[in-house]
């Protein structure tokens, strides 16, 4: 079952070489990289300010990075059902909350995403201390008209 993996394993690096790197660790290295830019993140550009990630976290669809005025580091899962998204947006965002203690949660259920779809499950995490400036969304959707449905997590600087 494709999901009891992903959750199993939600924070897992898995890049060409397939080195494991997992849960707190994984994410410190993304938060770690947000103030210039993720430069260690970064593969080939595709866009202007668009890079594909030499990072993957376990299945998914797709991670790049951004660079710019803000930068963005982010990696999407596909789904069939809202409830296979929802359950990968709650094990990912229980896994941020407890590697980054003390930053300020906010629960963002029924706001618009970052596509401007409405979050059926999502919080985001807001930095502190060092990290002040630094924000991490984690959230599910689904497309309109469709039971397709997609996790996003977002590190933002």
């Amino acid at each position: 079952m494709r999901f009891g993996l992903i959750v199993a394993a939600a924070m897992m690096l898995a890049p060409a070489a397939r080195a494991q790197e997992s849960g707190c660790p994984l994410l410190q290295k993304i938060v770690g990289g947000a103030p210039a830019g993720f430069p260690e993140l970064r593969g080939d550009e595709f866009d202007n300010g668009w890079f594909d990630s030499q990072l993957y976290m376990d299945d998914a669809d797709d991670c790049a990075a951004k660079i710019g005025e803000h930068s963005l580091f982010y990696c999407a899962w596909g789904f069939d059902t809202p409830a296979a998204a929802n359950s990968l947006a709650t094990a990912l965002s229980g896994a941020a909350r407890q590697c980054l203690v003390g930053w300020t949660l906010e629960d963002t259920t029924g706001q618009k995403s970052s596509n401007n779809l409405v979050v059926l499950k999502g919080v985001t995490l807001s930095g502190a201390g060092a990290h002040a400036g630094t924000r991490i969304l984690v959230f599910s959707e689904s497309f309109e008209d469709t039971q397709e449905s997609q996790v996003t997590i977002e590190v933002r600087r």
